[in-house]
């Protein structure tokens, strides 16, 4: 694709279209937004007329790589005279051109019997013209010649306008992208605050759970080393306390023993 908008115009003079072949008849090479172009003139028949179907062709499409493409706005303008005036057709159209589809254009022109009519009454100069026909035919042809430049500068103009109103069409849908990508780009950014707001007020609440957690934690361990203080104390009273029973049961064993054998001793 081109990254800018290229403008040209061609100007092909065909003298004689009556002889056109069958075939085609191909105009030369020319460049237009840096391409070269080429414009295919054919015939076809039917039972009443012969038309000229007109193509625009790419002019180098054997050297083209496989991704080569164009976006096209083309005319053809045909102008023919005709007892002194110059009457034409246009055909517009809208074409991408790609290195597999090289050709675009219009099946049916004008009937060939219209141009080649126009076309020999230019050529007819019989001999004998009176001074006065001869100064007819030349003041004809000097208005035919003024009427064609004017034409053509009519053309240059309209083509003109019509390149501006693209751009300015094309700049107008610039813009209205631009005005959606920026009023995309405020809500993605209002979305963004809006979920930073909230990423924060998280952080925060996890901020103080882990602050709690940590404190109520640090808490237990306190607890946790008291207890542990408290078991070991409680572990040596109990130590006491089974040691001095040991004792007194040592003691009471002796005790009951002397007290038997005094028992003995006086029944």
């Amino acid at each position: 694709m081109e990254e800018g908008i290229l403008s040209g115009k061609y100007a092909w003079r065909i003298n004689n279209l009556s002889n056109t072949r069958a075939s085609g008849l191909y105009s030369q090479v020319f460049t237009v937004g840096g391409c070269n172009w080429k414009i295919l003139l054919k015939r076809k028949c039917n039972d009443d007329y012969i038309y000229m179907p007109i193509f625009l062709e790419v002019g180098d499409a054997a050297s083209l790589p496989d991704e080569w493409c164009r976006d096209t706005l083309f005319t053809f303008t045909l102008l023919h005279p005709c007892n002194g005036l110059c009457s034409s057709k246009k055909l517009s159209t809208r074409r991408t051109f790609r290195a597999g589809e090289i050709s675009w254009g219009f099946g049916d022109l004008v009937p060939l019997i219209e141009l080649s009519s126009a076309i020999s009454i230019l050529s007819r100069a019989p001999a004998g013209l009176s001074p006065g026909q001869q100064t007819a035919i030349e003041a004809s042809d000097a208005n035919f010649e003024d009427f064609f430049c004017d034409f053509l500068t009519f053309e240059k103009y309209k083509s003109d306008l019509k390149f501006q109103t693209l751009i300015k069409d094309q700049m107008y849908c610039s813009r209205k992208r631009n005005h959606e990508t920026h009023l995309s780009y405020k809500q993605w950014l209002h979305d963004i605050a809006k979920e930073k707001e909230d990423l924060t007020r998280k952080l925060k609440e996890l901020k103080s759970r882990e602050a709690q957690l940590i404190s109520n934690w640090e808490s237990l361990m306190n607890r946790s080393k008291d207890m542990k203080l408290r078991c070991m104390a409680q572990e040596k009273k109990l130590a006491e306390a089974q040691k001095k029973k040991k004792i007194a049961k040592e003691r009471m064993s002796r005790g009951t023993s002397a007290w038997s054998n005094l028992k003995e001793e006086f029944l």
